[in-house]
């Protein structure tokens, strides 16, 4: 099917008008005598380098319905992949919340009713039960002191995200922490291999291919180890394997899986 036949089709069959309205554009640059991924490079909210760099690479090659499926099947696994870490994320953040919650309710609200009864007692409580009064007592007269300094978490959190500094560093200590790490590292190299592997499978090189992979990653720390791996090809002219064994965090079994499709 001509490529301005199915970009008319895709525009009468979309409900959302912002989205018919990138179609449409789309089909009137082509109808110019642009290509594809030229007219995609207007909205680069919608359409990534990575994406782009396929695209062209499908066009130069006269592949384009392949690179365009392929783009299709990985971004379905990666939504795939998206709600399964969104799933495993859930249970844990919700039993962190609940008992968080049942705890400052357990010392503030019940607590304090014990309190009087221990008061009445001659004997002397163990160091465990005063350490909980004392806490109890505490938390009841500081709570919204507690409620300012978790809103202020927040904020700060949320001004990290914005800031590439304390992003990285943020991104750094999270490769550090116990679990967490395990998770981390294992999702974002799978994203990266997953992409890499579909680049390279384009015809893409080796050094563009690891430039693109290595930004749709979300964790800075690592994004920056992986560039750095990339200079390794261009100035040492190393290999994809030998340059990756650098980076702690990337699991060995990867590197020689890598190392023997050089081969």
């Amino acid at each position: 099917m001509p490529i301005l036949r199915a970009l008319f089709l895709i525009s009468q069959q979309t409900d959302n008008r912002a989205l018919k309205a990138v179609v449409d554009d789309l089909h009137d640059q082509v109808k110019d005598g642009k290509t594809l991924s030229e007219g995609m490079r207007k909205y680069p909210q919608l359409f990534n380098n990575l994406y782009l760099s396929m695209i062209k690479s499908g066009e130069q090659g006269g592949v384009l319905h392949e690179v365009l499926y392929r783009i299709a099947e990985y971004r379905e696994k990666e939504q795939v992949v998206v709600r399964k870490i969104q799933a495993a994320l859930a249970y844990p953040a919700v039993m962190v919340v609940v008992g968080v919650g049942t705890v400052f309710v357990m010392l503030t609200v019940f607590m304090p009713k014990f309190i009087g009864i221990f008061a009445t007692m001659k004997q002397s409580l163990p160091v465990p039960t005063r350490v909980l009064i004392g806490t109890s007592n505490f938390l009841a007269k500081n709570w919204a002191g507690f409620l300012i300094a978790a809103v202020f978490i927040v904020v700060i959190f949320g001004r990290v995200k914005h800031s590439s500094r304390k992003k990285f560093m943020f991104d750094m200590i999270k490769l550090h922490i116990p679990f967490i790490r395990e998770f981390i590292r294992n999702a974002e190299i799978a994203k990266f291999a997953r992409t890499l592997g579909i680049l390279l499978k384009n015809g893409l090189s080796v050094y563009d291919s690891l430039a693109l992979a290595t930004d749709t990653l979300d964790n800075d720390a690592l994004r920056t180890q992986l560039k750095q791996a990339g200079q390794d090809i261009v100035q040492q002219g190393a290999t994809l394997s030998s340059s990756l064994s650098k980076i702690k965090v990337f699991p060995s079994f990867a590197v020689n899986m890598i190392a023997v499709g050089e081969e």
